[in-house]
Formats: C-alpha cells, structure tokens, sequence
C-alpha cells in the first residue's frame, strides 16, 4: 500500500471499532447510556524525512525532516462512515510566504496546527468534518542510500490547509472557523 491509503485504512478501522464498543455499550440494559451523544476527537501528525549522505566516508547517513501533515478529526456514533464529498484546498504560499517557506515551514505548520486544536468539533465546526495542515520546505533530489533504496526527487517548498466536510453547508461552517486561523 501506498501513500495515504495504510493511514485511510488504519482511521477505518479504529473508527469501525470504537463505534461497535460504543454501540454494544448503548444496547445494553442501561437506559441512560442509550440516548448518550458521544464524539472522540482525533489527530495524526505525519513526518517526511530524506535521507541525506554524510559529511565524510566516516560519518554515516542522516534523516532530515522536510515536511509535515497534521490531521485532525472526530470519532463519532453513526452506523455508517459520512461520505466526505466536499472538500476546499487553501494554498499558503503567495510571493512573500513562497521565499521564506524554506527558513520556516514547521514554524508556520505547528502555529497552524495550534489554532486548529483550538477549535472545538461539534460547536465551532461539524463532527465529521476533517482538516489536513500541510507544509514542506523542499528539498534536493538525492540519490539512492541505505535507507532510501530509490533516493528522491526534489521538492517545492509548499503550505496548505484542506478541510474535508460531507456537506456543503458544514464545509461552509468548517471555513468560517478556520478563516482567522488561516489569516
């Protein structure tokens, strides 16, 4: 597997789990455990590193990290996962912020990311709403090493926030609350 898809499957799974637990709970005899609302807020940080040759033929090879994705999301009852049908891509990178992305991606990311952690699922946006902050310094192409049979090619420096939200209007909702986040 590839790409997205292991950590796609891997949110599947849990949140198939979590709400079969949850459901066996709400079935049982207690009738207050029935009408409960319940959602479990989630996050994922994801690092990219390339793998740099050393200094000298005595210094082994390095990682340096260039890039970041954080994810966060709810786990929530329902029977069915919500079809994420709608989604916005908010690029970062004008002229100014393109020429020192490179000096300051992560910077920019994790301030980012504590304003989206700070928003609360469920009142200031929809439960089932995902947002993805993402930023890259860019990097060299590099050739293959021990720990990167393939090497890699080069990079851009990149910035962005995608949100992911099953309808239009909770899309809509998700925006206005990242609006001054993302100013």
């Amino acid at each position: 597997k590839k790409g997205r898809e292991p950590f796609d499957c891997a949110v599947a799974h849990v949140t198939d789990a979590v709400a079969h637990a949850i459901r066996s709970c709400m079935d049982s005899d207690v009738e207050s455990l029935r009408s409960e609302r319940w959602i479990i807020p989630w996050s994922a940080e994801e690092v990219t590193y390339v793998v740099l040759p050393g200094e000298n033929k005595f210094e082994g090879s390095k990682k340096e990290e260039v890039a970041i994705e954080y994810r966060r999301g709810c786990w929530m009852q329902r029977r069915h996962a919500p079809l994420h049908s709608h989604s916005m891509h908010n690029g970062l990178c004008g002229p100014d912020v393109e020429a020192r992305l490179p000096s300051m991606w992560r910077e920019l990311a994790d301030k980012l990311w504590l304003g989206i952690l700070a928003l609360k699922w469920g009142e200031d946006l929809s439960p089932e709403s995902v947002i993805i902050v993402e930023a890259a310094g860019g990097h060299k192409a590099a050739e293959p090493l021990e720990g990167m049979a393939s090497g890699c090619s080069s990079s851009g420096p990149r910035a962005s926030v995608v949100i992911i939200a099953p309808t239009e209007r909770e899309l809509e909702q998700a925006r206005a609350a990242t609006a001054p986040i993302l100013q």
